[in-house]
């Protein structure tokens, strides 16, 4: 997600900058068309595009294109195996070409108008068609909608045009229910992931920005804490207070409300508990995280957010397999379908006095 922070420094305007994009890649690549990062006046960068076999060359750059105020289509074929710094050296093998545009002019007011959209919760896709014979670039934004959900690249039907899309999502919000140690590297990770934090507890004391940077917090038993959070279907919620009583009394309002994931802590036996005889929605995952056989809240945390990275990209990938007329390349998901853990293995990092 290092796009927000991409917008954020670009909106600061602390420093000329030149953004860096993936045009095209042929064969395989550390990052896909449409990933980008920001490379600032004053050496610093923000974002990778590469483990950083690129980064020194395209820095090199960064001068003559802000003082021509013009970008440049670089490519690098990263196939050779003759330098161990490159190709399949790094595990690459493939031939990525890069646009280096200074952050001014139209570019500047499409970057601002993105970051004003997000901050409205809406997602959109910034089109670039650019023609190399004179060096020209188009700009149109889009609904995420209208363009697919994926960065996709493909030439136009003259073949005269590049025509790169890469699309900007609102952070996504994770609601964690109970604010206990286990919790904060949950929200830590999810932090660092992109996720836009939210703690719902009624422990007040334990509802603080030391404990969790940068989250909100709504302070207050299940029902009152569902009625503020307002969920929409992109949300995920993962409950953990440890607590069967108010464990079981969010879920029960949990289930009439449509949300992206919710995630139960605990073996099988306790969320057979909290769940009783409810009819659960297929978005329901229990035991949370993916069946790593983790122990102990890091490696759980871990395992939590290997199962939402899991289900971001594989939404991306239906959804983007629906769109038309472009397609997108994809990597197989590594993770497969979620296995639901055998209760002798299940992670379970509870408090076993509360069940």
């Amino acid at each position: 997600m290092d796009v927000h922070n991409i917008l954020q420094e670009i909106a600061n305007g602390h420093h000329r900058s030149v953004l860096v994009t993936i045009a095209s890649v042929e064969g395989h690549a550390y990052r896909k068309s449409g990933a980008m990062m920001l490379l600032l006046e004053n050496g610093s960068a923000i974002g990778s595009i590469s483990p950083g076999c690129m980064e020194v060359d395209l820095m090199e750059r960064i001068e003559g294109i802000l003082a021509s105020n013009t970008h440049q289509l670089v490519e690098y074929d990263m196939k050779s195996e003759d330098d161990a710094a490159w190709g399949e050296a790094i595990g690459c093998g493939g031939t990525v070409r890069v646009l280096l545009e200074p952050v001014t002019g139209v570019l500047l007011e499409h970057l601002l108008e993105v970051k004003r959209r997000l901050d409205q919760h809406i997602a959109v896709s910034l089109k670039r068609f650019i023609i190399e014979e004179n060096k020209s670039i188009r700009y149109k934004l889009i609904s995420a909608h209208s363009a697919g959900f994926e960065n996709q690249q493909m030439r136009s039907l003259n073949e005269q045009e590049l025509i790169v899309s890469t699309l900007f999502s609102p952070k996504p919000r994770l609601i964690i229910f109970g604010a206990g140690n286990d919790a904060i590297p949950v929200a830590q990770l999810a932090r660092r992931v992109g996720f836009q934090i939210i703690i719902a507890d009624w422990r007040a004391g334990l509802c603080t920005n030391e404990r969790f940077e940068d989250a909100a917090f709504i302070i207050g038993f299940p029902k009152k804490s569902l009625m503020h959070l307002n969920l929409t279907e992109q949300d995920y919620v993962i409950v953990m207070s440890h607590q069967l009583r108010w464990d079981r009394e969010f879920v029960q309002n949990m289930l009439s409300k449509r949300v992206k994931y919710v995630g139960i802590m605990g073996s099988k036996a306790r969320t057979i508990r909290v769940l009783e005889a409810m009819s659960v929605p297929p978005w329901f995952h229990t035991p949370v995280g993916l069946h790593i056989g983790a122990e102990g809240p890091d490696e759980i945390a871990i395992s939590i957010m290997a199962e939402l990275i899991s289900i971001i990209r594989s939404n991306e990938r239906v959804n983007s397999e629906e769109a038309e007329p472009l397609k997108a390349e994809y990597s197989s998901d590594i993770f497969g379908r979620r296995e639901k853990q055998p209760e002798e293995t299940a992670q379970a990092y509870h408090q076993a006095a509360q069940g």
